[in-house]
């Protein structure tokens, strides 16, 4: 549930952007925004997904070389760990921020290029899938962890 609510979170901010329109399209832009694109993509679905799926666990038969080999536990959940601090603890704080702004009347649009509501539903979604990551890792962590030699568990 909680790798669902990460990828509905990096959703939520790709639908935003949608609303607003992205501009010039990102292959225009150069190599470096495609690879973050593509990066944004892997973070926001593939990432929460293997914290909770098998293939997470185990390299799928179409992956070649590794395919019944156990993935690396780190591979996912250091990455996830990461993710999910940063998202929650930056988009927090945006968050706390903008709805003080918003309160107080004193919110800064910068250009105007963005509408008030683009930010409070982006923040929102970066703030969901930061949450669902860390719940997703932490139950990752609890699943592939290894037995207490001392207590058994």
């Amino acid at each position: 549930m909680a790798a669902w609510a990460a990828v509905a979170g990096c959703l939520v901010r790709l639908a935003a952007q949608v609303a607003v329109g992205f501009g010039d399209l990102p292959l225009a832009q150069g190599a470096s925004v495609v690879a973050f694109e593509v990066g944004f993509l892997l973070a926001g679905v593939l990432l929460p997904l293997a914290l909770v799926y098998r293939w997470g666990t185990v390299w799928p038969r179409w992956v070649p070389l590794l395919a019944g080999r156990t993935v690396p536990r780190l591979l996912p959940l250091a990455p996830a760990v990461v993710f999910a601090v940063g998202l929650v603890g930056y988009f927090g704080v945006g968050l706390a921020q903008l709805a003080v702004e918003t309160a107080t009347g004193a919110v800064d649009l910068g250009d105007g290029r963005y509408p008030l509501a683009f930010f409070w539903f982006a923040e929102s979604g970066y703030w969901v899938w930061g949450w669902g990551l860390a719940v997703a890792a932490v139950g990752y962590h609890l699943r592939t962890r290894r037995t207490c030699r001392r207590c058994g568990r």
